[in-house]
């Protein structure tokens, strides 16, 4: 997109969006990074003081792109930032960000928050995180089993889908893998996974050469064993015997 066109578009956009109580309006997504095509909508977020202001606007059209207003407070902002699983999506959303208002400096305090952002100040975050989803996804190993017995294909691969996302995002976690675009997450997760996790998540995904339910629950579960192996030095013996428990079940 050309840069006057784009700065006429975010310059209507930005009247939309703007408010009494707005403090800071920024553009985020691939139009912030530059890298906008011809499909990409307008990714604004637009911060106030309290968080009982926050919501999202209803999409509309505008000029033929679609208008994307996400409201939230300030320390919601920064709270994102004290959290492993949102930091992996928040830094480098913030980090490219492009600001189109900001009355009172909380951008630019928030631009130099994540410049200066490092992994270590949330790692015993990420490591809780990672042990719980870990134990919480016990669940959907149950779920696949009674859907199996039952020979249920909806309910075993509804858990299965939900399986596999949960491992998705224990391992990205784990990895301090930061996301720059929803596109690319599945992409850069499976690159700092390695081969043999990668493998098994594209087999939970269907996308192993079957189409079968049952066979993509199955994957499911070898998938949630090569997590808890990828993750092994975050885990403790708590979580490790349930991991091993819930998968005992599957086998049997």
């Amino acid at each position: 997109m050309q840069q006057d066109a784009l700065a006429t578009l975010l310059g209507r956009v930005v009247r939309l969006a703007d408010a009494p109580n707005v403090r800071s309006v920024v553009l985020l997504g691939s139009l912030a990074r530059g890298k906008g095509g011809p499909w990409s909508d307008i990714d604004l977020e637009r911060w106030v003081a309290n968080e009982d202001e926050s919501g999202d606007a209803f999409p509309r059209y505008v000029d033929g792109r679609l208008l994307m207003i996400n409201t939230v407070s300030v320390g919601h902002v920064r709270a994102e930032l004290r959290s492993a699983r949102k930091a992996i999506w928040a830094v480098p959303a913030y980090r490219a960000m492009r600001v189109l208002i900001d009355r009172f400096g909380d951008a630019a305090a928030i631009r130099q928050a994540v410049e200066g952002f490092e992994w270590r100040s949330v790692a015993e975050d990420a490591q809780r995180f990672v042990r719980l989803t870990a134990a919480k996804c016990a669940e959907y190993v149950h779920k696949i089993r009674a859907g199996t017995n039952e020979r249920d294909e909806f309910s075993a691969l509804h858990a299965a889908r939900a399986l596999s996302s949960k491992c998705l995002e224990a391992v990205a976690v784990a990895r301090g893998t930061f996301i720059s675009t929803e596109n690319e997450y599945f992409g850069v997760v499976s690159e700092a996974a390695g081969p043999s996790w990668t493998l098994a998540f594209r087999a939970s995904l269907g996308l192993g050469g079957t189409h079968d339910a049952f066979a993509q629950a199955a994957a499911a579960c070898r998938l949630y064993a090569e997590t808890a192996r990828l993750v092994a030095d975050e885990l403790d013996d708590e979580t490790n015997s349930i991991v091993a428990t819930a998968l005992a079940l599957v086998a049997g």
